[in-house]
């Protein structure tokens, strides 16, 4: 058996990563039944077949440290059972760069076993409270959780000082050193690596209007941006924002920012992500070889939300919500056409 260890924010799973969906050798099970809800790693592993177990580490609003972390854990949860580190694929998907977390610990949780959203709890302990949670900022929600983690006010903190450009810069290096170090342990015992983004985090433009390239356009224009025009940003002009860094640039360098790492290109566009791709690459027409799945037909749409809410992408994108994450046949034409061709499996 070979191992393919997932790991990203809502791009990659919808919901919270528990670690006792994984069984004792290995396989991930309480999987999503719904073809129409299939991420890009169901795909995966249906393209894969027995040989390979696909295990997806992911949480929606996860950040890139608690990404690392959790393939980290878990890479040597394999390890440590005996499974040979080269049998081991690693397929990171980086969320944007300004999300962060904060770590709860047990005699600071609140009482009872309720579930709260927004927390990672990613250890194979069945009970997501004994060792504390980490508190994620993604989407910064100051939701129910929040109140209940008492954090509140310093979410609202985190929200004005480290929201903005100058506040990045915490968040940035700790995501940069993390993936240092996995790179080193991955080096180490030959383990296979690759990496995409849920949209394009590098590009200076990206950076300044924070990781949302419909900046400026008004609610109604969204449909035909997406739709029509298929209009991504215009990068062909930019660099990368974490090279101009001089704290950055040592970690860059390092690591080798683009060796295996998945970018949707254009010719107007340079560091696109799984978001630019999915707007660039819908057509109704084009998707029809996807549509038959194991006597299941898939709903032809853009986004999984439209399928979520039963609601056409047209009609979606009038509502004034631009953003959708990857639907299921988006997401089946992305493993087929993009990133097998890229994996040394």
């Amino acid at each position: 058996m070979k191992y393919v260890l997932t790991s990203g924010c809502s791009f990659t799973r919808i919901g919270f990563f528990n670690g006792m969906s994984v069984t004792s050798d290995f396989k991930q099970i309480h999987k999503q039944g719904n073809p129409n809800l299939f991420k890009w790693t169901d795909w995966l592993q249906e393209s894969l077949g027995e040989e390979y177990s696909v295990i997806n580490l992911a949480s929606q609003t996860n950040d890139n440290v608690i990404i690392s972390r959790t393939i980290f854990y878990w890479v040597n949860e394999l390890m440590s059972k005996g499974v040979n580190p080269e049998d081991i694929h690693v397929i990171i998907q980086w969320s944007t760069p300004q999300r962060t977390n904060f770590y709860v610990p047990k005699d600071k949780l609140p009482r009872g076993k309720e579930y709260y959203g927004h927390t990672s709890h990613y250890l194979k302990n069945d009970d997501i409270y004994d060792n504390g949670v980490f508190y994620l900022s993604g989407g910064f929600n100051l939701q129910d959780a929040s109140e209940k983690f008492k954090i509140r006010e310093l979410l609202k903190e985190y929200i004005y000082y480290y929201g903005s450009d100058r506040g990045m810069v915490n968040q940035t290096l700790a995501w940069l050193e993390n993936w240092s170090n996995l790179k080193l342990f991955f080096d180490k015992h030959k383990i296979k690596n690759n990496y995409i983004s849920m949209c394009d985090i590098l590009s200076e433009s990206m950076q300044r209007t924070g990781f949302g390239f419909y900046a400026g356009l008004k609610e109604h224009e969204f449909e035909r941006a997406v739709l029509d025009e298929k209009l991504i940003a215009d990068t062909s002009k930019d660099q990368c924002w974490l090279e101009q860094n001089e704290l950055f640039r040592p970690y860059i360098n390092n690591i080798g920012l683009y060796d295996d790492f998945w970018l949707f290109k254009t010719p107007t566009h340079k560091y696109g992500g799984l978001l630019e791709w999915t707007i660039k690459n819908y057509d109704k027409v084009n998707l029809e070889k996807y549509v038959n799945f194991n006597e299941h037909q898939l709903d032809v749409t853009i986004y999984e939300e439209c399928i979520q809410q039963k609601i056409n992408e047209r009609d979606y994108l009038k509502s004034g919500r631009w953003y959708g994450h990857t639907s299921s046949i988006m997401a089946r034409k992305f493993v087929i056409e993009e990133l097998l061709p890229t994996l040394n499996l």
